[in-house]
């Protein structure tokens, strides 16, 4: 069998981890927004050069099993954290590029983040490849959020939006530079892109190894410092800010994940404390335009 190429630099990439020997895929395992999904793992690769991780796709009909999973509870649950995380986020985000503008979210779920957006006096709208999140959203009459993925980029008036939002996505997708490639044609010279990604090549990644959280049956590429910088330079971006993404869960949300039981008391759901080991990514990145220029 031929050692698959990294997808980012094409050198030849070495086998980091065999995966589960069960069969199965993605597509067959429960996946939740909020706490990934328990099926069988593929196996995964890391290029000695750029530190880019990688697995095989999880098959054609990725989206559609996306489009027809069932509601995340969970996800809805933790809605206080997630509001939290957008604000501070928007913050930092006003220190390159101030409202009022148009602004995309990309895989916005049930719309949490373009409600934020838009009271902070962003035009904003969304994404969602998940059918229960965006009928969730419409439900709450806030701004608009459309049924699509990632592929639906290149129907969208290019050029027009002066932001772009990403979080946890691009390590779902086939192919991160195309993805890339479609946020910057989304944007206009000038525009900012705002992703947010696991850190394959973090402290908390190296020492957990195989067993790190983020390692999922559905994600296809885990981003090393490098090899995120290479990418969104081949995509034709200036990274303007990089930082560790702070993330707010509740009390109860973080007992589940250490203890692996379901707690009892909605106190615990209304206290939100921020969770920050230093493997996620937060990047804010501009659009060249043709001539260069930012």
């Amino acid at each position: 069998m031929l050692t698959p190429s990294c997808p980012l630099c094409t050198v030849p990439a070495l086998l980091y981890a065999a995966g589960t020997a069960d069969g199965g895929s993605f597509v067959d395992s429960p996946y939740t927004i909020a706490g990934g999904c328990d099926g069988c793992m593929p196996p995964m690769y890391r290029c000695g050069r750029c530190g880019h991780g990688f697995a095989p796709s999880a098959g054609p009909d990725t989206f559609a099993w996306y489009a027809a999973a069932p509601p995340d509870g969970e996800y809805l649950a933790e809605e206080r954290g997630r509001r939290v995380a957008a604000r501070r986020v928007l913050r930092r985000l006003a220190k390159h590029i101030r409202p009022p503008g148009r602004l995309l979210d990309l895989g916005a779920g049930a719309g949490f983040f373009v409600e934020e957006a838009a009271a902070a006096g962003w035009f904003s709208e969304g994404l969602e490849a998940a059918r229960w999140a965006v009928e969730r959203s419409r439900s709450r009459g806030g701004p608009p959020v459309w049924l699509g993925d990632a592929r639906d980029l290149r129907a969208l008036e290019c050029g027009t939006f002066d932001v772009v939002t990403a979080f946890d996505v691009i390590e779902h997708l086939e192919d991160p530079l195309v993805f890339l490639r479609g946020c910057a044609a989304a944007l206009r010279p000038g525009g900012v892109l705002v992703l947010t990604t696991p850190r394959f090549d973090s402290l908390a990644a190296r020492i957990c190894g195989a067993r790190w959280h983020a390692l999922l049956p559905a994600h296809l590429h885990y981003f090393s410092r490098r090899s995120l910088r290479a990418a969104l330079e081949q995509a034709g971006f200036h990274i303007l800010a990089e930082r560790s993404h702070r993330r707010y869960f509740s009390a109860a949300y973080i007992a589940f994940r250490l203890c692996a039981t379901p707690v009892r008391g909605a106190w615990m759901r209304r206290i939100v404390l921020p969770v920050n080991i230093g493997d996620e990514f937060e990047l804010y990145a501009a659009r060249i335009g043709a001539d260069g220029t930012v």
